[in-house]
């Protein structure tokens, strides 16, 4: 792994294989979900990075803003040279892909929006409240239990087992992950994310694909939800998704 600093942002990425250029974003506590998903890709040109603020002497972290984190993976871009590049975001990292395609349009491609973390839909506020104990974790200092209440509550009860066997090692990482030390922009607290949480569409023609498991927590929510269907399909210009 290569890395860079950005002021109080410590990078690091790999840049990978040869062809079309693709960037993956996640949060960074769970960056190395795509591992399994990058070694299926041997003909495109791939770039994989994790981000973490420099905590500061006196402890915690200062919040990131989705729009700051969009900058972060433009800056990582300019880093290795790349003008111009096709986005993949899963979950948190969808909003931060929608958000580069509209501050830098002629910097994407495409976007790739995996169970993308939509908020400002009818079922937000049940969804905020679902999460509380998560939060109520962290703030108490049980970092394990918060991380395990989230993967509950996205992946269900029996997660465990097929995350170790697809990405071994992938709960204690999100653990140990600095950036979940800070509650403001920790991936799993994100109600308290500051910035605009859902990027607005409007303007923006980037050709867009949008996915969701069909048993995920996002896919149910997104289900319930016309407002939801209606911010999707504005964003699915001109592309579907296809099983």
């Amino acid at each position: 792994m290569e890395h860079f600093e950005l002021g109080d942002v410590e990078v690091t990425y790999r840049v990978r294989g040869q062809g079309d250029r693709v960037v993956f974003v996640h949060a960074s506590a769970f960056a190395s979900w795509y591992g399994p998903l990058l070694e299926r890709l041997p003909d495109l040109s791939t770039l994989w990075y994790r981000r973490r603020l420099q905590g500061p002497a006196g402890g915690g972290y200062r919040p990131l803003t989705v729009a700051e984190d969009a900058a972060i993976c433009r800056a990582v871009m300019d880093h290795v040279s790349w003008d111009r590049a096709h986005v993949v975001g899963h979950s948190y990292g969808a909003l931060v892909a929608l958000q580069l395609a509209l501050d830098a349009p002629e910097r994407v491609g495409s976007i790739a929006l995996l169970e993308p973390a939509a908020r400002g839909v009818s079922s937000s506020a049940a969804v905020v409240a679902a999460l509380q104990p998560v939060v109520a974790s962290y703030r108490s200092g049980d970092t394990a239990g918060a991380v395990d209440g989230f993967l509950r509550h996205v992946g269900g009860d029996g997660y465990q087992e097929p995350l170790e066997r697809a990405v071994p090692g992938a709960f204690d990482e999100a653990v140990a992950e600095p950036t979940c030390s800070s509650r403001p922009r920790c991936p799993l607290c994100s109600s308290g994310a500051s910035g605009r949480a859902t990027p607005s569409s409007s303007g923006n023609r980037s050709s867009t694909c949008s996915v969701h498991g069909a048993h995920s927590a996002s896919s149910r929510r997104a289900r319930s939800s016309s407002r939801g269907s209606r911010m999707r399909n504005d964003w699915s210009y001109p592309m579907r998704a296809t099983s």
